[in-house]
C-alpha cells in the first residue's frame, strides 16, 4: 500500500515501510538539530533503499545514517567554534590591546585601501554625479602634550591612563565609520570621511573634548592635552602617496607643538586653533612653510 505522507517533500508518493523509517529518521534529525527541520528529498531516497533491506541491513543501515548525520552535525558546530575563534583572533591582531583602538598593522591596511577606492573611483568616474564631488578624507594626527612628564610624575601607570582616556574620548566624540588608531607610544591617528573643512572642524573638536575630559587632577602637574595635525585627501590628489600623507599630519602635530600645544594646525594652511593664532608672529607660518619644504625635498 502506498501512501502520501507529510513528512516526505510535498507530493511524493512512498509506500508504509518508507513512510515509517521517514517518520523515525525525521525524529532522530529534529532531536540533533532542532524542531524547525524537515526531510530532505536526499533522505526520502535513502529510507527507499533501506525499506527494501532485510530486517538487520536496514537496522544497519539506518544506525550508519544517524552516525552520520551526528558526526556532520559535530562537525559543523567545530566549524563554527573555528570560525568564531578565528573572527576573535582577526580582531585582537588589528586592536590594540591596552586602549581598545585600532593598531598600526591594521590602520596602515585600511588607509592602504582607502586611497586605492578614491584613485580608482575617480579614473571610473562612476561615484560622481554631473556637478558633485567626491569630498576624500582626512588624517588627524594626535600627539600628546608633556607625556613624559606624565609618566615621570605618576609612572606608567599613570601613562596608561592617558592613553586609555584619550583613546575612550575619541571613540566617543567621533563618528562610528571614523577610525581611530593607536600609531604610536603618545600618538593616535584618526581617518575622517570628510572634506578638508570639516575635517579641520573636527579636529578642532575632538582636541577640545580631550583637554575637557582627561583628567587634569588625576595627573597633577601635567595636562592631558594634544598637539593635532591635519591633512587631507581628495581626489585630485593624484600624486600624494600613503606616505606624503602620513608626513603630512606628522609635520602639522609638530608644528602645533612647538608652537604652542593643545592646538589644531592644517597642512598647508596656518594654525587655526585659537584666537591666539591670529596674534601669533608671522615666523610661524614661515617655519610651517619650511617643514612643507623639507618633506617635498624628501620626497
Amino acid at each position: 500500500m502506498e501512501t502520501r505522507n507529510s513528512t516526505a517533500p510535498a507530493l511524493e508518493i512512498i509506500d508504509e515501510e518508507t513512510e515509517r523509517l521517514l517518520d523515525t529518521m525525521l525524529s532522530a534529525k529534529r532531536n540533533v538539530l532542532g524542531e524547525d527541520v524537515e526531510i530532505s528529498k536526499t533522505e526520502l531516497e535513502i529510507a527507499r533503499q533501506m525499506s527494501r533491506l532485510s530486517g538487520i541491513e536496514m537496522v544497519e543501515a539506518y544506525e550508519n545514517w544517524r552516525s552520520g548525520l551526528e558526526e556532520a552535525t559535530g562537525f559543523r558546530e567545530r566549524l563554527k567554534e573555528l570560525t568564531k575563534e578565528r573572527d576573535e583572533l582577526k580582531v585582537e591582531a588589528n586592536t590594540d590591546k591596552l586602549t581598545g583602538t585600532k593598531n598600526r598593522r591594521f590602520f596602515e591596511g585600511y588607509l592602504g585601501i582607502k586611497i586605492a577606492e578614491i584613485n580608482s573611483a575617480r579614473e571610473a568616474k562612476e561615484h560622481r554625479r554631473k556637478g558633485e564631488e567626491d569630498l576624500g578624507f582626512c588624517l588627524i594626527m594626535l600627539d600628546i602634550d608633556n607625556f613624559k612628564t606624565v609618566n615621570d610624575q605618576r609612572g606608567h601607570d599613570g601613562g596608561d591612563e592617558v592613553l586609555r582616556g584619550i583613546a575612550q574620548t575619541a571613540m566617543k566624540t567621533l563618528r562610528k565609520n571614523d577610525v581611530v588608531c593607536r600609531w604610536g607610544g603618545d600618538e593616535f591617528i584618526v581617518l575622517i570621511e570628510a572634506g578638508r573643512e570639516d575635517g579641520i572642524r573636527i579636529a578642532r573638536e575632538l582636541q577640545e573634548q580631550i583637554a575637557k575630559e582627561v583628567s587634569r587632577k588625576e595627573l597633577g602637574d601635567a595636562v592631558g592635552t594634544v598637539s593635532v595635525g591635519v591633512s587631507s585627501y581628495r581626489p585630485t590628489d593624484t600624486q600624494k602617496t600613503m606616505e606624503i600623507l602620513l608626513k603630512e599630519a606628522d609635520a602639522a602635530a609638530y608644528h602645533s607643538k612647538e608652537n604652542g600645544r593643545n592646538q589644531v594646525t592644517a597642512y598647508e594652511m596656518q594654525i587655526i586653533d585659537s584666537e591666539e593664532t591670529e596674534k601669533m608672529p608671522r615666523h610661524n607660518d614661515q617655519t610651517f612653510n619650511e617643514i612643507g619644504a623639507i618633506l617635498e625635498d624628501e620626497n
